[in-house]
């Protein structure tokens, strides 16, 4: 390994009109920042989805990326968001702090609405990415059933859920097909 230095920054932290930083605009002119300052690293906490308190290190999949993350105006440059959808939502009471609780209330909101277009017209690589990570239908499974059980620990599940009984992971698959499609897709 090259010997070199650089910066341990989050993406959080990064500065937009989104609430958080993205893996977006400003992910890319912080890049660009620092290799105009002859940096050599950028060095991440972890990008997985959070957990309880909102840290990097307590999180449901070490394989899953971060929805927060995604850049919304990626998304309506794709076509999948109108700047209404998201333009005029207060991501935060103070710029210089995420509001998580804000996040969690309209984060989601506005990706439902970005899933339900990309759906209009799947493309096959979404497919193809479900057929190249097989641990995307086991956690948007665990997410959904999460979210059916009001945010519950796992723990606290119906019994037939916590123990993977067939039956009854047939039932809520069924049950929660379109929460388990949109979990997928905003991998």
């Amino acid at each position: 390994m090259k010997r070199g230095n650089g910066i341990l920054m989050h993406i959080s932290s990064l500065s937009n009109d989104q609430g958080i930083g993205t893996l977006g605009k400003c992910a890319y002119e912080f890049a660009d920042f620092l290799h105009a300052a002859k940096q050599s690293y950028w060095q991440l906490l972890p990008i997985c989805p959070t957990g309880y308190s909102d840290s990097p290190y307590s999180s449901f999949s070490t394989y899953a990326g971060n929805p927060y993350f995604i850049d919304l105006d990626i998304l309506n440059d794709q076509g999948l968001l109108k700047d209404e959808d998201y333009k005029n939502i207060i991501w935060s009471n103070d710029i210089d702090k995420v509001d998580y609780g804000l996040m969690y209330q309209y984060r989601f909101h506005v990706l439902k609405k970005a899933v339900n277009t990309f759906h209009n017209n799947t493309p096959d690589d979404y497919y193809q990415f479900i057929n190249d990570n097989k641990w995307v239908n086991d956690y948007a499974l665990f997410m959904a059933i999460k979210d059916d059980n009001n945010g519950k620990c796992w723990l606290e599940w119906p019994q037939a859920l916590k123990n993977r009984e067939k039956e009854a992971i047939e039932a809520i698959k069924i049950k929660l097909k379109e929460e388990i499609k949109f979990y997928i897709t905003i991998q």
